[in-house]
């Protein structure tokens, strides 16, 4: 098998279609070249070259003229290709690893009589809202589990402040397992007794990506993932809430 063969092969092992293969090392070969005439180099349809063209520039493989975008088209190197289909494959692995958990979590729910058991919000005004909606949700008491720097990452260090002093002020209370120190914890936790909280610290670095409001009817994530951004996801099927429960009481118990 020729070289040329071979980068094509790869290339589609990657991920990429026969055509975007094909426009992609005609342009690697011959750079600067205008869309028709790369179309024609390629032996692709002019459409098909179009298209290969607007998914490998979404995907950052090529480039072209900021002044007319048909004209004068690059592509990066192999070498870059390899690197971003690389770190592709595993923001795709993450995404195929939480897929994987929330079909775990649904396995566990009365999905088919639930309207929206699971959601994940990943809209930063509609997170902070998410914590002012459960502020203000009928509990008198709740658990919390994780780490508290990534809460004031995804919610806010001024609405998480003032969100706890609401909370304080309804005269609502909280059992807390903190995994890890860091300035919030050393900002909050002298104030325990002031802020009516119950706190405990078993660090943990598997869990410091998120941190965990379990209620008495519903759950919340709060998760922060480098690739994926600030999210919240809220749980409200009752098996799940109760197997969250039962595994904070676990936890506490054996503090």
């Amino acid at each position: 098998m020729d070289i040329k063969s071979r980068v094509l092969q790869l290339l589609r092992r990657a991920g990429m279609t026969p055509a975007e293969a094909k426009f992609y090392l005609t342009v690697h070969q011959n750079p600067h070249l205008t869309m028709k005439q790369l179309a024609a180099q390629a032996k692709l349809s002019v459409s098909s070259a179009y298209r290969a063209f607007e998914h490998l520039k979404t995907l950052g493989l090529v480039t072209s003229s900021r002044e007319n975008w048909r004209r004068s088209i690059e592509a990066v190197s192999l070498r870059t290709v390899a690197k971003k289909l690389a770190k592709e494959q595993r923001r795709l692995r993450k995404v195929e690893l939480e897929l994987q958990s929330i079909s775990d979590l649904m396995g566990l729910t009365a999905f088919s009589h639930m309207e929206d058991p699971i959601q994940i919000i990943t809209d930063q005004n509609k997170i902070t809202e998410e914590a002012y909606k459960e502020l203000y949700s009928p509990w008198e008491h709740f658990y919390c589990y994780g780490s508290t720097e990534r809460l004031v990452d995804i919610i806010g260090d001024a609405e998480e402040k003032d969100w706890v002093k609401k909370r304080t002020k309804m005269g609502k209370s909280v059992d807390a397992i903190i995994t890890e120190k860091g300035e919030y914890f050393d900002y909050y936790m002298p104030s325990n007794n002031k802020e009516l909280r119950n706190v405990t610290v078993s660090v943990d670095e598997n869990n410091n990506d998120r941190c965990l409001y379990i209620f008495e009817k519903e759950v919340t994530i709060w998760h922060k993932d480098k690739d994926l951004g600030n999210r919240a996801i809220v749980i409200s099927d009752p098996t799940v809430v109760k197997s969250y429960q039962q595994m904070f009481r676990g936890l506490w118990k054996s503090r």
